[in-house]
């Protein structure tokens, strides 16, 4: 063979082997460069999620990406509140259940305003004796309730300043021994208040839950307002309210700071429940029956009568013969 044909032949194989290694260096620097770059991503992104609770209740997605920092990823969520399937939006509130818890303060303040029969039957319960009794009157006693919340009371006492007036709670009738009693005293012209349990007729001084109390001793008026959560029966549930009671209201004197026997003046024959404004409630102090006269005992006075004047008229005509 030709020499020169030779040398062409080794000079192309030898190209041919340059460009194969060539190439493989260029796949190769691709491989490693693909491998080691960061993530390439535009300066920020946002993605919105669908629902992912309950209809209505959209979560909003929002991703940021910095050159600084390729791989960060913050996150804010805005949701609206779960709800069940079905049932209807509730404009996006959140109603939390809390449990007040009753505050005890027998601290007095003066008793500035009026009380009136105005709110009974429509806000507030009211009993009195008499029934017709105006609580700006001295002569007359008078009790109102009014619900704030479960077994809490807002109370208001009318009577005469003689020296305490008291109401009492008592869960049945047949109750006699610590039913909460409410008093309301003028100690030489000073209000005072006592929270005490009425045992067989004897008020013992004992600690209550009250709280806002005021009074005022006006001449021979006595007036007191306050707040008090009240017992409940035995036996009966926490989770329902217990608010029929016996209502009393009495009255008596004091004796060197010291509560003598109270005398009752009025008494509800039947438990009433304090909750309902229109409960109504009759004095088992003043109710009274009379028996109706009997035919009997009319012709009994009928013939006394006839004979009366049967023996009338003999003597006229006696005296008319002589």
């Amino acid at each position: 063979m030709d020499s020169r044909l030779l040398v062409v032949a080794m000079v192309a194989v030898a190209c041919l082997l340059l460009g194969a290694k060539a190439q493989n260096t260029t796949a190769t620097m691709n491989a490693s460069t693909a491998l080691t770059a960061g993530p390439t991503t535009a300066p920020s992104a946002t993605a919105t999620a669908g629902p992912t609770t309950a209809p209505g209740a959209p979560t909003t997605l929002v991703v940021s990406a910095t050159p600084e920092a390729p791989t960060a990823l913050v996150v804010s969520a805005t949701a609206a509140p779960t709800t069940a399937p079905g049932a209807p939006a509730t404009g996006g509130s959140t109603t939390i259940q809390t449990t007040t818890v009753f505050v005890s303060n027998n601290t007095v303040e003066t008793f500035t305003s009026n009380i009136t029969r105005d709110p009974c039957g429509k806000t507030q319960f009211c009993a009195s004796e008499p029934s017709t009794c105006i609580p700006s009157s001295q002569s007359c006693f008078f009790v109102s309730a009014a619900q704030s919340s479960g077994q809490v009371f807002s109370f208001q006492l009318n009577g005469p300043s003689t020296s305490y007036i008291a109401m009492g709670l008592a869960t049945s009738a047949a109750q006699s021994l610590n039913v909460p009693t409410y008093v309301c005293a003028n100690s030489n012209g000073t209000f005072k208040f006592f929270t005490t349990f009425l045992n067989n007729n004897e008020l013992v001084m004992t600690s209550l839950p009250v709280n806002e109390v005021k009074g005022v001793v006006r001449g021979k008026l006595l007036q007191c307002a306050f707040t008090a959560s009240l017992p409940r029966a035995s036996g009966v549930s926490s989770k329902s309210p217990d608010t029929s009671f016996i209502v009393s209201m009495s009255e008596g004197t004091l004796t060197e700071g010291m509560l003598n026997t109270p005398t009752a003046r009025l008494r509800s024959t039947e438990a009433v429940d304090l909750s309902n404004p229109n409960s109504t409630i009759t004095n088992s102090l003043t109710a009274t029956t009379t028996a109706p006269a009997t035919t009997a005992s009319h012709g009994i006075t009928l013939q006394r009568s006839l004979s009366q004047a049967l023996l009338i008229l003999l003597g006229v005509l006696g005296l008319a013969m002589l």
